[in-house]
């Protein structure tokens, strides 16, 4: 097909071309695209406003995932919905759901660093002073956090 052609010859430069924008691009005799060119200025030319973005140059090694029939479908008709490939779509959610990952990591490293702190030392603030620091917050007597003791 014209369109995944263009598609591939756009991703294969940077460039990002929603279906409707790389059609008409396609219609209007866009031929004059060579190897050698890094962006395309083009306007709107439907009621979406898509234009061909630079994207920038990240080095990627390809990597292959196997998945049901039931999320490709999922994973495609999103891609279209949002005018993007389904390659973004999952480089997007494996993106984001690395970055929560690696904060619930953090996360958990520093409890386990608190709690190895607390048998060290025995330093504590009892549950009792903290609820009453916590429900103070947004009144007008609000406490100061309670002390560290052992």
């Amino acid at each position: 097909m014209v369109d995944n052609a263009l598609f591939g010859l756009a991703e294969a430069h940077g460039l990002v071309l929603c279906k409707p924008l790389a059609i008409a691009l396609v219609l209007t005799g866009w031929k004059t695209y060579s190897a050698s060119t890094k962006c395309v200025k083009v306007t709107p030319v439907n009621n979406l406003g898509c234009i061909a973005m630079p994207q920038p140059h990240i080095a990627a090694k390809t990597m292959s995932v196997k998945l049901d029939l039931d999320t490709r479908t999922r994973v495609e008709n999103l891609a279209e919905a949002r005018h993007r490939s389904a390659h973004w779509v999952m480089r997007e959610a494996i993106t984001q759901y690395v970055d929560r990952e690696e904060r619930r990591e953090a996360f958990r490293q520093n409890t386990i660093k608190a709690w190895d702190e607390y048998q060290e030392t025995g330093m504590h603030a009892s549950a009792a002073e903290v609820d009453t620091w916590l429900a103070s917050w947004g009144t007008e007597n609000e406490v100061p956090a309670p002390a560290c003791r052992k």
